[in-house]
């Protein structure tokens, strides 16, 4: 029922593995050290109780509208009590084994700002979901960026950084304005406003903006790392970013066909989520091994938690693959 209650399965294969990547690329120009292994494996525990907190907040933050647009949630017939005791257990299990560890004011305060930036984004007063354009932008920040700050208890901040930040808020900006555009007929029943439901034209232009960006931040740091990081370990990524973008083509073309659907617009399969959250987060295990074989325990980590999903992409690819060759026969007979 927790694993529910969190909703687990909407984030654990999604956003999780993408942070491991972001953090081990940050890290990499500092060697990828055994000493580094600890840290970035309390920042992983970290991450997945700050993002299981944000959705149980916003869950108790949207009771009332949830009951107004007819959704069906568990938090909804659940104590307050209850609810808030679990919050407070997900927030002590992700905060307190990396204060302990780091035992820093900066550790502190960081922590501090991303749980603000979260929670911010769904109550009240502040509740930055209803602030058109301005919620959304935050929301990105909030989920996908703030939290890699705290890579800057390991390392300065760069130029590397800031590629890293505008990838995972234009990968943010994505995912959000998919979930606005999807809940559209869900908001107008509880009268919640966001940016997409009054301007969807100007949100699906976005949307495709951001995939753009997101390619351009792909090939900057593909590029930036084969200039500092020696060739071989960035000629490994530029193959990789072809890899990447015929999967991505391969996916609009079979959403398209076998579903019907805008893939850039819709979760049921989003182009580029194989890449994020499996290809480059073991592709940056691989390069720690060179440093330490620990990193390959990362590595089983990703496949572990990409395991569900991995194969339900398969088993679609593998159906439209069989679709084409059908139609084909049949065409030619």
């Amino acid at each position: 029922m927790i694993w529910q209650l969190l909703r687990t399965e909407e984030w654990l294969d999604s956003k999780i593995s993408y942070y491991l990547f972001a953090m081990l690329l940050l890290l990499y120009e500092d060697g990828l050290r055994f000493e580094h292994f600890v840290f970035v494996q309390l920042c992983l525990l970290f991450f997945v109780c700050y993002i299981a907190a944000s959705y149980l907040v916003n869950d108790i933050s949207d009771i009332k509208t949830d009951i107004k647009s007819g959704k069906k949630k568990r938090i909804v017939t659940l104590p307050r009590a209850y609810a808030f005791g679990l919050l407070a257990a997900v927030c002590a299990v992700g905060i307190l084994p990396l204060l302990c560890y780091e035992r820093s004011v900066q550790s502190a305060v960081l922590t501090a700002v991303i749980y603000f930036c979260g929670f911010s984004y769904s109550l009240k007063p502040l509740r930055l979901k209803e602030r058109g354009i301005f919620g959304t932008i935050w929301c990105s920040a909030a989920q996908k960026c703030v939290p890699i700050l705290l890579v800057l208890l390991r390392c300065p901040f760069s130029w590397r950084m800031v590629l890293v930040l505008l990838l995972s808020f234009f990968i943010g900006m994505r995912y959000i304005l998919i979930h606005q555009l999807s809940d559209i007929q869900n908001d107008k029943k509880a009268n919640v406003s966001t940016f997409s439901l009054h301007h969807p034209s100007a949100a699906r232009t976005l949307l495709y903006c951001n995939v753009a960006a997101e390619l351009c931040m792909l090939g900057l740091i593909a590029a930036g790392f084969m200039l500092t990081e020696g060739f071989a370990a960035g000629l490994s990524l530029l193959i990789l970013l072809p890899v990447c973008v015929l999967l991505m083509l391969f996916n609009v073309r079979a959403v398209r066909y076998m579903l019907g659907e805008h893939a850039f617009e819709t979760f049921s399969f989003v182009p580029l989520e194989e890449c994020y959250s499996l290809l480059l987060p073991l592709w940056c295990c691989c390069l720690g091994a060179f440093h330490h074989p620990v990193w390959l325990l990362d590595a089983a980590f990703v496949l572990l938690i990409q395991f569900r999903i991995t194969g339900i992409r398969v088993q679609f690819y593998a159906q439209y693959i069989r679709a084409l060759a059908r139609q084909r026969k049949e065409h030619r007979t």
